[in-house]
């Protein structure tokens, strides 16, 4: 006792010391630097060997061939460590620190992406529902709720079964809006992994690093405006006009929706400045506390305003958002002196600004135009009949085919890269708003258009509609509950009637190109083109066979 009592002083002294050698600002450096490395390692992984190949796609059970690949990667020596430390592998949220705050916010990215991705409709271009998968994607889920282990394990699956979605039209596959809750959540798994080896976890560093990479999209977006001289082409509001052209508030006259616009015009200005704010300001998302709640706050604000007026619909990154305001008013109470420290906001900084570096963000920036191109299904029935094929029908295909980029379809000239409304050409968009009749809107085209067709692409796309019509056409009456509980899609699109039920099996499918003019406070429909027409040549046997029956 004597001994114990005269050697206190001696352990307090090196407490401190230790206290403070564990906040200063270089060590903070270095461990953020390394959850830093094996976030990038971990992500690069998972993309990567998952990336499942065509054919295997085409079997009823992913997994296996998943597995095969877990040996042939260096990654598995790294995680093949980290099973060793079995001590630490299975260790529960609650032993962690503020574990439960952490498990909240991986708990609301799990849900998204069980959600995305095991509650999507039948992919009939395979013609595969890979229940076995999904059902498997749900229970890691869940086990990842209870243990922290679990999350790798989910993370890989889901990447695997999201990459079906890239077959057959390669890299038109949305990641816009899914990429950053499945980044978030590899970030918390890399936490984890880094615990397992060295033992340490501290929340606030998962935190800094978390909501850095969050506000970097958000930063870098801004950046991209301010270097296309965005603010100086104050046309925000014809994201209404343009997104009623792809389907959203489509049961709304087009007068209203001219009426609306008008009225939008004269918030164009201020809605702007708030944009910038919003974005630029996330280079300062860790000067104070109150700061990044108001900064959350403003992107949830953003996005509901961006989904409101185009259908356009970031409903995961508000969830993130969420997330990051009831994790962050708990974390930053238990260690402010941490999270909101000098060397904690520098770090930051140098995180968001050196966004492009670790992660490639997407730099949201364009010009708004009153000119714009969709593109339309419209399926002809065994009777004639003719429908309009919902997006919606396609699973996880759907923003694909409403966000409508199919200039490698049109044989005919168009204006260059003119998508959803929006070009990053300053002369296009600077011509197009001056673009008030039909007429002029051809006098345009013939100035700016090009003729994007690519054979080879077209062929591709042939292929896919050729094989996902067919594979429904064979399955017509095995109705499923698949359609009602899948997530809500990142383009929001309802399309008018006559929209296709399965009144009957589609016999070809023609590719309708759409050109809209806003002018005159009038949306209007310019012209319409049949630009591809698919022949399904197997229907009329299968649907001579229905009636047979």
């Amino acid at each position: 006792m004597k001994m114990f009592v005269e050697n206190r002083p001696k352990l307090f002294v090196v407490e401190q010391w230790r206290s403070a050698f564990t906040r200063a600002p270089l060590v903070l450096v270095v461990r953020v630097a390394a959850l830093l490395a094996v976030y990038v390692v971990l992500q690069s992984w998972l993309r990567q060997s998952a990336h499942l190949t065509a054919n295997e796609y085409e079997l009823p059970i992913l997994t296996p061939s998943l597995l095969g690949r877990l040996f042939l990667s260096p990654v598995a020596i790294l995680l093949g460590v980290a099973a060793l430390r079995f001590r630490y592998l299975f260790r529960s949220w609650s032993s962690l620190e503020s574990g439960q705050v952490m498990r909240m916010v991986a708990g609301g990215l799990i849900g998204i992406n069980v959600w995305m991705f095991a509650g999507y409709d039948f992919n009939y271009y395979y013609n595969q529902a890979h229940l076995v998968d999904r059902l498997l994607l749900v229970i890691l889920g869940v086990s990842a709720l209870w243990r922290p282990a679990f999350i790798l394990p989910f993370l890989w699956l889901t990447f695997a079964l999201a990459w079906q979605f890239d077959y057959p039209l390669q890299w038109q596959f949305s990641w816009t809006a899914l990429d950053m809750p499945l980044r978030e959540l590899t970030l918390i798994g890399a936490a984890f992994v880094v615990y397992v080896i060295t033992a340490h976890w501290r929340v606030s560093e998962v935190m800094l690093l978390g909501v850095s990479l969050f506000a970097s999209s958000y930063f870098w977006s801004g950046i991209g405006k301010l270097l296309l001289g965005w603010w100086a082409h104050p046309f925000i509001h014809l994201l209404l006009p343009a997104g009623y052209a792809h389907g959203w508030v489509s049961s709304i006259a087009p007068a209203t929706v001219g009426a609306l616009t008008e009225f939008l015009a004269r918030f164009s200005l201020p809605n702007m400045a708030f944009t910038l704010m919003v974005e630029l300001g996330a280079l300062l998302v860790l000067w104070h506390r109150r700061l990044t709640l108001v900064w959350l706050v403003g992107c949830i604000c953003l996005h509901t305003g961006i989904v409101l007026v185009s259908g356009i619909a970031f409903w995961m990154w508000i969830t993130l958002a969420a997330l990051f305001i009831l994790g962050f008013r708990r974390i930053s109470q238990l260690e402010p002196n941490v999270l909101y420290s000098r060397g904690s906001m520098a770090l930051s900084v140098v995180l968001i600004g050196g966004g492009p570096l670790w992660f490639r963000p997407v730099s949201l920036a364009w010009y708004d135009t009153p000119v714009t191109y969709t593109y339309r299904l419209i399926g002809y029935g065994a009777s004639g009949s003719a429908y309009i094929l919902p997006s919606r029908m396609f699973s996880l295909y759907s923003d694909m085919l409403t966000f409508g980029n199919f200039g490698y379809l049109d044989p005919e000239p168009r204006i260059h890269n003119l998508v959803w409304g929006v070009t990053l050409d300053r002369a296009t968009a600077d011509a197009l708003v001056r673009v008030n009749t039909p007429e002029q809107l051809t006098e345009a085209e013939r100035r700016f258009g090009q003729i994007e067709f690519q054979p080879e692409r077209a062929q591709l796309f042939d292929v896919f509609v050729s094989r996902f019509i067919g594979n429904y056409n064979r399955r017509f009456h095995d109705t499923t509950a698949w359609p009602s509980l899948q997530a809500p899609g990142h383009l929001l699109s309802v399309k008018r009637p006559p929209v296709y039920e399965g009144q009957e099996p589609i016999a070809s499918v023609a590719v309708i190109r759409i050109t809209w003019l806003f002018a005159d406070r009038q949306v209007q429909t310019v012209r319409e083109l049949v630009v591809r027409h698919i022949s399904l040549p197997d229907t009329q046997q299968s649907a001579g066979e229905e009636t047979q029956r």
